[in-house]
């Protein structure tokens, strides 16, 4: 099944660089679709990344997760422009989304994701909501599943890509187009607007975040963060975020034992404090955005 799965995944990913979109609308004025308002609103660490400052790491990212050949991974990274991963929650620690928007356009999606190579093309129809279907939005979609490959796959346009398990309340999110404003992590990690070079995160339940950037020792010691994972010149990442505590008695608990590791703190207000310039490797930040399966 493993090497099955491994055999398949080049097929799709190389398809996705060929894809064009297949749903439309109805005639009339269609707002744009916030790639962040399509994933779920319970995962527990949100993480966006302008690819075009990343490409490498991503690139290596797919490499690890797929088995793809180097140069390949970088001809995918290269056709996405912004990059979002909804990374579980408590509850469904194994779940994963991909939302993406960049350029997909295919003249071989025939060839690609077809039975022969053990792809079956479906329709999902969402219900949506009766204001987003009286204004005639699109509400079906094509999607894709391969025979060993456990994700399922979405092009709603020439411009987009979800991937996930399950992939329908995505495209529920699609199809009803929420304001991604009003999502409590979208100040944080919303990239539409925003000239960024760096990979930014917010984690609403922040144990995996703070287990596998900080120590394991970490994983109970804050309620929420947010924050930033710059590239160095030199090639290395550096942290910097803003930790939250679930009350001033445990925030000074918890700065003390961040000082007796070496991590320097500056307040920033009575339950929180920010970190900064905290080294953190390529690897340590593949391992935060990886499902193990994936």
């Amino acid at each position: 099944m493993q090497k099955k799965l491994l055999h398949s995944l080049p097929i799709f990913l190389t398809a996705s660089i060929l894809l064009w979109g297949c749903a439309s609308g109805k005639s009339g004025k269609i707002p744009d679709v916030s790639m962040l308002s399509v994933l779920d609103q319970d995962s527990s660490l949100y993480v966006a990344v302008p690819v075009r400052y990343h490409r490498e790491f991503v690139s290596s990212l797919i490499s690890t997760n797929t088995g793809l050949a180097s140069n390949t991974a970088s001809t995918i990274a290269g056709r996405i422009e912004n990059l979002y991963l909804g990374i579980g929650c408590p509850e469904d620690s194994g779940r994963i989304q991909i939302a993406a928007d960049g350029s997909f356009p295919s003249f071989a999606v025939g060839m690609a994701l077809n039975k022969k190579n053990g792809w079956t093309k479906k329709t999902y129809t969402a219900e949506s909501t009766p204001e987003a279907l009286d204004a005639g939005w699109p509400n079906k979609f094509p999607y894709y599943t391969g025979s060993s490959f456990p994700y399922k796959v979405s092009f709603p346009t020439q411009k987009e890509m979800v991937v996930a398990k399950k992939i329908g309340t995505m495209l529920e999110n699609y199809a009803s187009r929420p304001d991604s404003t009003l999502l409590d992590y979208c100040a944080f990690v919303n990239l539409d607007g925003n000239p960024t070079r760096d990979i930014l995160f917010y984690a609403g339940d922040p144990s995996r975040f703070a287990a596998g950037l900080i120590s394991e020792m970490a994983a109970t010691w804050f309620v929420s963060a947010d924050g930033k994972i710059s590239r160095l010149q030199s090639g290395d990442y550096s942290l910097s975020a803003r930790l939250h505590f679930a009350d001033k008695n445990r925030k000074k608990v918890v700065v003390a034992l961040m000082s007796l590791a070496g991590i320097q703190v500056k307040d920033a207000d009575d339950t929180a404090v920010f970190v900064s310039n905290i080294k953190v490797s390529k690897k340590q930040i593949e391992s935060l955005v990886t499902v193990k399966g994936f």
